[in-house]
């Protein structure tokens, strides 16, 4: 390989000059199999020769060199295999990897893509590489040299990174290196803490160690700890050291962007992240490790740690109050400090250390961390998108002081509330009445209301007396972010408002805000406190003409921005008042389908925006309510037409985040129908032509079932509907996870329609399954095609098998399928194992007839319950309410009237009494 060469092509590809940039490129397609080329491209590594932008290309390439072809085996493809790095060369690379390291411990950019490379290697070579852990631990010797030391430090973050998920036996390798290394860090510890910590290059060391730390505590606490709590007190001493060190004047002396990724603050930040782990996970926080070897351990840090932590974090937190110059702390570092706390105030054994402190707490912690800076008020104006997820939506939690204050009050909130709240509630509303405080303190304060409203709307606090306070601020035009906030207030706590004339002046100060037409987060948490109040006559009536031109306004809001929120807030409007929307029904479904369309196609562009994924499932969820609340038919057909191309785009480009919500549109459409669309039948084939890449067996079984049992009646075996179905359920492989779903929907098909000529084989297919299935198949047979079913299984096995497999707790379907069964079973002539045992058949018969009206009442009930009743109101298994509610082929189908029709053959006797009953 042509060195010179190569770094003359280097150099030229840099120059943005496209042609050049295919020189490089075909040469390196060229070299690429070659034997020693990463060696070859390792050593340029090493070369400090070489201008940074082209060492910097060099190491990318060895580094995805690694990725690609350090680790080839045998099943791979025969060309990858051409390509991989030899035993030999991989052993060459190993053994130059520190002295490469130590050339390039200076650039910060190189070093990484090594330490990623290492990572890489390690992964495959750990247990085969013990002189790294040798070159390791004797730069770490060398502490006069401060290169060796970081590089040291460096590869030993690395290591412990790739160990840090392992667990039981896999800890003795990290066990081992932290027991031959961790004295060495704790040397370097006491001289970098003793000596100061405003030096940027000792802060640089400190941060590493802390991350060391971080990685060998992970998952689990190492033995060299357990073994010696001592030791860890050490370490916690260190990073309380660190935590509560002051800033320094040269740090505050540098804007905040560049002071926050400084050393000295980046390690401060690891410091209080360690210490929130450590109380999380050992030291009765609410993350506590379940851990039988570590009881014992936990227990000691809570008694003697946790105590002393929590004091210095109030330490530290009166101090950044009170000394901001001086007790600086960046976001992530207030974020970890407000999360320890949090891990006392909801672990099991803590709380008691935290009460007596909680005023200070959210006096000069929490208050202060929601206070919103000219800057958030400028992304209101600017960005109403990013401040929406920032500051509004509690689902899109980041690592800031903000979250960690509203999630401490969640915290708070949860159980602890009576316990505090009539000792802080002066410093939350004192703001209402003080004509000092500002805006901004009135927003925190509002902040902390709403966090609190769960508790206090369950409790018999004066609710109206919260809405009162608020109800100046939805009319503060000189401050849109305040009205906002006043808003979602009258979100947590509008439904408990009982006096008329409250209820009138916070619904017309809410309808202001949603109609005027300049700021969106105004008009959306507007519409979003409206929908807390629209089941009261008052206001439901003021609305109710005005309900088009209300949810066109969302519709445009949902188009121009991302909020998530908006799909929830017209569907609260399309199902409150679903007579007013039929009207214009088809219209808004098209609006919405298009507004989806739109969501859908940048989702093919970038399928990892879970953003845009929710706002397309709100979307979705959306039109599923209009389809639901539609009562014409031919309105609802209508709509099939307007999804399909929809749902067929959304199959073809696999974009299964949004499966569920669309076949379920389409299963609501053919069940409101009673009938399946040409369109749907197009679907339908899509979805399973599809189904060798795609097909999700229990997603697409409601759809599926849906047209078996509306569509199968008008088709024959020959129907190339019928003809997919038994294709597709046929393939094992697609059900192997899902074998009830296979024989649910193969039960449907063979009561839906003649499939004689496959009967055998379903039989026979049936048969290797679990009994319970290989009933539910032979009964369906029995059903449709009795004489080509007696002919294909021994009855003389299956009765038995049948009748002592009795459900537990049969559905209406399977109390129907039995009794239809029975009827086919006896009318057959000529069967002498049938005759043996036509008594004991009859009396099942009749038994089943009997027990059918309170398995339809048990239906209902569970039906009724769903619409009027909380989740947990009745007592039924989720898989028995989904057998109970699951509809079939047979709903329709009156068994009674068979029954009779049969009992007039005469081909079996039952008792005039036992008649009487069943009428």
């Amino acid at each position: 390989m042509d060195k010179q060469n190569l770094l003359l092509l280097i150099e030229a590809s840099l120059s943005n000059d496209a042609s050049r940039n295919h020189n490089l490129s075909h040469y390196l397609d060229g070299i690429e199999h070659k034997p020693g080329v990463a060696e070859f491209f390792f050593d340029l590594v090493g070369d400090n020769s070489l201008k940074a932008p082209v060492k910097l290309f060099v190491a990318v390439y060895f580094k995805n060199k690694v990725k690609k072809h350090w680790n080839i085996n045998g099943n791979d493809s025969w060309e990858l295999q051409q390509k991989q790095i030899s035993p030999e060369e991989k052993a060459s690379i190993k053994s130059k990897f520190v002295q490469v390291f130590l050339a390039n411990c200076q650039d910060n950019k190189v070093s990484q893509l090594l330490c990623d490379t290492l990572y890489l290697i390690l992964q495959q070579e750990i247990d085969q590489w013990d002189q790294l852990t040798n070159d390791t631990l004797q730069l770490l010797h060398s502490k006069d040299k401060y290169e060796y030391v970081y590089s040291g430090l460096l590869i030993l973050k690395t290591f412990m990174r790739t160990q840090r998920w392992s667990l039981g036996d896999d800890r003795r390798r990290l066990d081992l290196i932290v027991e031959n290394s961790f004295e060495l860090l704790e040397s370097l510890m006491d001289d970098l803490v003793s000596n100061g910590l405003d030096d940027t290059s000792a802060s640089n060391l400190i941060y590493q160690i802390l991350k060391i730390f971080k990685y060998a505590t992970f998952t689990s606490m190492p033995q060299y700890f357990i073994r010696d709590i001592g030791k860890l007190e050490k370490w916690v001493s260190y990073q309380l050291t660190i935590a509560s060190s002051e800033s320094s004047p040269s740090l505050m002396a540098i804007d905040v962007d560049r002071r926050t990724v400084d050393p000295r603050s980046k390690s401060q930040k690891w410091a209080f992240a360690n210490l929130c782990r450590l109380i999380g996970r050992y030291g009765g926080g609410k993350s506590m490790s379940r851990e039988a070897h570590l009881n014992q351990f936990c227990e000691l840090v809570t008694s003697n740690f946790a105590p002393e932590i929590l004091t210095q974090v109030f330490k530290i937190a009166s101090n950044w109050s009170q000394k901001p110059e001086s007790h600086w702390l960046s976001q992530k570092s207030l974020y970890y400090l407000i999360f320890t706390i949090h891990q006392f105030v909801n672990g099991p054994y803590n709380w008691k250390l935290v009460q007596p402190h909680i005023r200070e707490i959210i006096a000069h912690l929490v208050l202060p961390n929601l206070l919103p800076t000219d800057d958030v008020v400028e992304l209101y104006e600017s960005d109403p998108d990013e401040y929406y997820k920032r500051y509004i939506d509690f689902g899109n939690s980041t690592t800031t002081a903000n979250d960690a204050a509203v999630n401490l009050l969640a915290g708070i909130s949860e159980d602890k509330l009576k316990q505090i709240y009539s000792n802080t509630e002066d410093l939350v509303v004192s703001c209402f009445t003080n004509e000092k405080n500002n805006p901004f303190q009135v927003e925190a304060s509002l902040r902390v209301l709403a966090c609190f409203s769960l508790q206090l709307n369950q409790s018999d606090w004066d609710v109206e007396g919260i809405v009162k306070v608020t109800l100046p601020y939805l009319n503060a035009k000189e401050y849109p972010f305040l009205q906002t906030r006043a808003c979602d207030l009258i979100t947590c706590y509008g439904a408990g408002i009982r006096d008329l004339n409250l209820l009138s002046e916070v619904f017309q100060g809410l309808l202001k805000n949603f109609q005027q037409d300049d700021d969106p987060l105004l008009i959306l948490l507007g519409a979003e406190a409206i929908t807390v109040l629209i089941s009261r006559p008052e206001v439901s009536d003021s609305l109710r003409p005005h309900i088009n031109s209300i949810i066109s306004k969302l519709l445009k809001l949902s188009n121009e921005y991302e909020f998530e929120a908006v799909s929830d807030i017209i569907q609260a409007f399309v199902s409150e008042f679903s007579a007013e929307v039929q009207p214009f029904a088809l219209q808004l479904f098209t609006d919405l389908n298009e507004n989806f369309q739109r969501i859908m196609k940048e989702m093919i562009d970038n399928r990892n925006d879970t953003d845009k994924e929710y706002q397309g499932i709100g979307v979705l969820d959306t039109m599923l309510s209009i389809v639901n609340s539609s009562d014409n038919v031919d309105h609802v057909t209508r709509l099939a037409d307007i999804f399909r191309p929809t749902v067929l785009c959304t199959i073809q480009n696999t974009l299964d985040m949004f499966l569920v919500e669309v076949l379920s549109i389409c299963e609501t459409i053919v069940s409101k129908t009673k009938q399946v669309s040409q369109a749907l039948w197009d679907v339908y084939m899509e979805l399973f032509d599809s189904a060798s890449y795609y097909f999700i067996p229990d997603v697409c079984q409601p759809f599926w079932e849906a047209c078996i049992i509306y569509g199968f009646k008008d088709l024959n075996f020959k129907s190339p509907q019928v003809q997919k179905a038994i294709e597709i359920i046929s393939n094992a492989e697609l059900f192997e996870d899902y074998p009830r779903v296979q024989y649910e929907l193969l039960s449907q098909i063979i009561l839906a329609c003649d499939v004689g000529p496959v009967i055998p084989d379903i039989l026979k297919l049936s048969n290797t399954s679990e009994p319970c299935i290989h009933i539910e198949i032979a009964l369906s047979c029995l059903v449709t095609n009795p004489q080509l079913t007696v002919s294909n299984i021994d009855l003389t096995q299956f009765l038995p098998l049948w009748m002592n497999n009795q459900k537990k707790n049969p559905t209406v379907f399977d109390v129907k399928l039995q009794i239809l069964a029975l009827i086919s079973l006896l009318g057959l002539d000529g069967l002498s194992v049938i005759e043996q045992v036509k008594d004991e058949l009859t009396l099942k018969l009749v038994q089943l007839l009997e027990t059918l009206p309170e398995t339809m009442r048990k239906r209902q009930e569970l039906l009724d319950s769903l619409e009027n009743a909380q989740e947990d109101d009745f007592e039924y298994e989720e898989d028995e309410e989904d057998d109970l509610l699951r509809e079939t082929i047979l709903d329709n189908v009156d068994v009674l009237s068979k029954f009779k029709q049969f009992n007039s053959t005469g081909l079996i006797t039952v008792s005039q009494e036992r008649l009487r009953n069943l009428q």
